[in-house]
């Protein structure tokens, strides 16, 4: 049961990685703690909505959670597009694919790709790639 309960929640864990990584707000974390807060103003995210995400992601060990202050953990460092092994084009992917993947009950049920039904532009097993998603990819 625990694998499919950890399976079950892939895409909520993904997506709040992918989230933050869009914000960058690995970036916008500096050398001390910070609470949702200071963060959300410098990244224009929500505060309340950021300090559940990250709260969220400091069970998994992406950030450490001081009592409502976040600090940097190695994880999250790897967020950070200075980081020389950063993931933070990787971790955007999911961004990227989440169309995709919401449509692949087509696949399931016709054979067919399926981002013939994610994408108005597509055609064939060509996924039409916007500049975002190429960057996304280029850098991943």
């Amino acid at each position: 049961m625990a694998t499919l309960v950890e399976i079950i929640h892939g895409a909520l864990w993904s997506t709040c990685l992918a989230e933050i990584a869009e914000l960058q707000v690995a970036d916008a974390l500096g050398d001390t703690a910070e609470t949702a807060t200071e963060l959300a103003s410098k990244v224009g995210a929500n505060a309340n909505a950021l300090e559940r995400v990250l709260r969220l992601l400091a069970t998994k060990g992406v950030f450490e959670d001081l009592d409502g202050r976040f600090r940097h953990t190695a994880a999250s460092r790897l967020l950070r597009t200075d980081h020389p092994q950063s993931i933070r084009g990787w971790a955007r992917l999911a961004i990227s694919t989440r169309a995709l993947l919401g449509a692949f009950s087509h696949t399931l049920r016709t054979g067919r790709p399926a981002v013939e039904r994610s994408s108005p532009t597509a055609s064939g097993h060509t996924c039409s790639r916007t500049p975002r998603t190429h960057a996304s990819l280029t850098r991943a």
